[in-house]
């Protein structure tokens, strides 16, 4: 229900709307923060792993996700604020959002990214047949993961469309 008020499909109203954008954006920068905190933490206290390197790829796979989440809670949580305090700004949001050239558009460049991204990981597939056949067989199973999601979208919109 949350996702659908979100996209703009509930039957919330457009403040409400952005109220709980403006939630999850602070729980996401939150979950950031947290993240950020932990990774120092684990410096602070020299809990490290059994191997340097796996220990260098935790920390930085830690601090990336974290700062994404950090700055994608922070972006959409003041957007939202923003929105609910000027209402000019709601309704030219609102229009936006509900444009049909709009969605088009971005229902386009969400069809050529996942062409995109099927083309890369082809790609790197068969590099990493030659350079490493171990890499190669997990990318194998996230481009047959990828084509499950997929086909379980087009099943899930289909009985809703």
């Amino acid at each position: 229900m949350m996702i659908q008020i979100l996209a703009g499909r509930g039957k919330a109203s457009p403040e409400e709307r952005s109220r709980i954008a403006a939630a999850a954006g602070t729980a996401m920068m939150a979950l950031g923060i947290a993240g950020l905190a932990v990774l120092v933490l684990i410096e602070a206290l020299g809990l490290y792993s059994i191997s340097q390197h796996a220990n260098s790829y935790v920390q930085g796979l830690l601090f990336g996700i974290s700062g994404g989440l950090a700055g994608a809670g922070f972006s959409t949580a003041f957007s939202a604020r923003e929105r609910l305090r000027d209402p000019e700004k709601m309704r030219q949001f609102e229009i936006k959002s509900r444009d049909e050239r709009n969605l088009a558009i971005q229902s386009a460049a969400a069809k050529m990214t996942l062409v995109a991204a099927f083309v890369i990981l082809y790609v790197m597939l068969f590099a990493c047949a030659f350079i490493e056949p171990a890499i190669s067989v997990a990318l194998s199973a996230l481009v047959v993961g990828l084509f499950v999601v997929y086909f379980f979208f087009i099943y899930l919109f289909s009985k809703k469309m």
